[in-house]
């Protein structure tokens, strides 16, 4: 039981660790897009695209035009600068399973946080 516990300690701290690494790309930017009935300016934000596999989320967003800044295998996602026009078609595709604001995280476990640090 105790191997269990361990391995699936180590998977969540691992994909919290990969949230935390493509953070930095959550910071607000301006860019350029050119979609009927957007404004030529709009403000890009961070998101996590997650879809059936990591290859199918960066089609995905570079599809609606989006900047793909990181993968995280381990949730067949990645990390995206997102227009809220691109999210919103993002939404509407059958092959994306969520797009959610990448905003900063931090493990509340003291257990999970010292994983993969020592």
């Amino acid at each position: 039981m105790n191997s269990k516990i361990s391995t699936s300690s180590k998977i969540v701290a691992s994909c919290l660790l990969a949230l935390l690494s493509i953070t930095s790309w959550a910071e607000t930017s301006v860019i350029e897009i050119d979609l009927p009935g957007v404004d030529a300016v709009e403000a890009a934000a961070g998101y996590i695209v997650q879809a059936t596999s990591v290859e199918a989320a960066v089609r995905a967003v570079e599809s609606v035009g989006g900047e793909v800044t990181g993968k995280i295998s381990t949730m067949k996602a990645v990390g995206a600068r997102l227009l809220p026009a691109q999210v919103e078609l993002l939404k509407r595709r059958s092959d994306v399973r969520s797009v959610i604001d990448d905003v900063p995280a931090e493990a509340t476990n003291a257990r999970l946080a010292s994983v993969g640090t020592s």
